[in-house]
């Protein structure tokens, strides 16, 4: 009788816990493959996804000697990943190691360093113009074809300000040479390791000038270099019977052998063969090492002023001109009659009294306002060797490149609010009939076709 019972609860015991059994089950086998398909799937993935797979070469390598492998062609081994780029290098980082690249420099016992071959260039250049008549070395009577020359250092700034103001420094040369109708060429490249520096003028003049047969002057203007009378143009028939226009006097350069007689930031050569001549000397003087140090100490004892430190452009110039008057002074032009290259300090306070004070335009041939101001000591780029508060060259630029700005921004009814800042106000509306004005400064100002044509 008792043993009824205890069946009886034991079989109760298995149906209730067959519920308990089932549902892990189901969960296993159901549930579980339903919420990691989901997981997996493209729009919910919620986990990351883990996907193994086995070498097929090691594959190969362990299948059974007596099966024959499928045909495969060999893989490549994959490239390594890349690593990360490092981060930019900072102004004058790498400077040693470019250095270590550099070839060893030329020394005393060398031969002279030389740009390169001499040519007949005079005679083949008045072939070529001969043979390509579209492309004439004057544009019109007595109006020579003109090149602007000027760079900047590859290298970035130091100065983050630097980058602008070259920026902006370029802008007002491309300004003048467009309303003038010059053409200009902007290198940020050293063309010759031996000639770093000031020197690298040298090579890009040659090469510029055997390139482009068709200019018949060239004009060197530095980076630091503002045109600020956009209206002004060199008198070139007064340069006829010259080959070069430096800013400077004779006194200066003759009497007082001064190695700042002259400045050579800002000067006008001719595409000839004297040219190249005088190139070549200069740059025998521009070797970097002991060449540069031993010549800079020879200058030295020729003119007045000049420490002995190693050889500039500059003072290299002023000692062909003193030592070999008759081979350069002749056809050398020392111009004083305008500012070819004006000393800034002299000039940047002055606009405004400049500009309220000129009201007539100039006589042809002469300058309203200082053609060019020249910062000159000032370091826009940055550097330790400046001569000058940065604060004030920066403060100094900003006004000069106002002050041209004023007379581009004018031909279109603009000017700044004033040259210490770059919000520029409406001055004149033009739009109700801009083309029945009759403008003198607007006409000299336009693009000199449009203006001979209108003659």
């Amino acid at each position: 009788m008792t043993e009824q019972p205890v069946a009886a609860d034991r079989r109760a015991r298995q149906h209730r816990l067959l519920p308990l059994l089932v549902l892990p089950v189901f969960f296993l086998f159901l549930v579980a493959p339903c919420a990691l398909f989901l997981f997996r799937s493209s729009d919910l993935a919620l986990i990351p996804r883990i996907r193994i797979e086995f070498d097929r070469r090691e594959a190969l390598s362990i299948a059974p000697k007596n099966e024959p492998r499928p045909a495969q062609p060999v893989p490549l081994p994959s490239p390594p990943p890349p690593s990360p780029a490092p981060p930019p290098p900072g102004p004058g980082a790498g400077d040693d190691e470019e250095r270590r690249r550099l070839p060893p420099p030329r020394q005393l016992t060398d031969p002279p360093y030389s740009l390169g071959p001499t040519v007949d260039y005079d005679g083949r250049r008045v072939q070529w113009l001969r043979d390509n008549p579209r492309f004439p070395a004057f544009v019109a009577p007595g109006r020579p074809r003109v090149l602007v020359v000027t760079g900047s250092s590859p290298r970035r700034c130091s100065d983050p300000d630097g980058e602008h103001l070259l920026l902006r420094a370029f802008k007002n040369k491309a300004d003048y040479c467009r309303v003038h109708g010059f053409d200009i060429f902007y290198s940020t490249a050293v063309l010759d390791v031996e000639l770093s520096g000031f020197w690298s003028k040298l090579p890009l003049l040659r090469t510029l000038m055997l390139a482009h047969p068709e200019t018949e002057l060239l004009w060197w203007v530095d980076s630091d270099v503002i045109f600020t009378d956009m209206l002004f143009e060199p008198p070139w028939d007064k340069y006829a019977g010259h080959n070069l226009v430096l800013p400077g006097s004779e006194e200066n350069v003759y009497t007082v052998k001064s190695w700042i007689g002259i400045n050579a930031g800002s000067f006008i050569i001719r595409n000839c063969q004297w040219s190249l001549d005088l190139l070549d000397a200069l740059a025998r003087m521009g070797p970097r090492g002991p060449v540069r140090e031993m010549y800079g100490r020879v200058i030295s004892k020729t003119l007045s002023d000049r420490q002995p430190y190693e050889a500039c452009d500059q003072s290299a110039l002023v000692y062909l001109l003193v030592t070999e008057r008759g081979r350069w002074g002749d056809k050398t032009f020392l111009e004083s009659s305008y500012c070819l290259s004006g000393f800034w300090a002299y000039i940047v306070d002055r606009f405004e009294g400049m500009r309220r004070d000129s009201t007539t335009p100039p006589e042809p041939g002469r300058e309203r306002w200082p053609l060019t101001t020249h910062f000159m000591g000032c370091k826009p780029c940055g550097g330790d060797d400046s001569t000058y508060d940065a604060a004030w060259c920066r403060h100094s630029m900003e006004r000069a490149l106002n002050f041209g700005d004023d007379q581009i921004l004018n031909l279109y009814g603009f000017e700044h609010k004033t040259l210490n800042t770059t919000a520029v106000r409406r001055v004149r509306n033009d739009t109700g009939g801009p083309l029945d004005a009759v403008d003198e400064e607007l006409g000299r100002l336009l693009h000199p076709a449009f203006r001979a044509a209108n003659l």
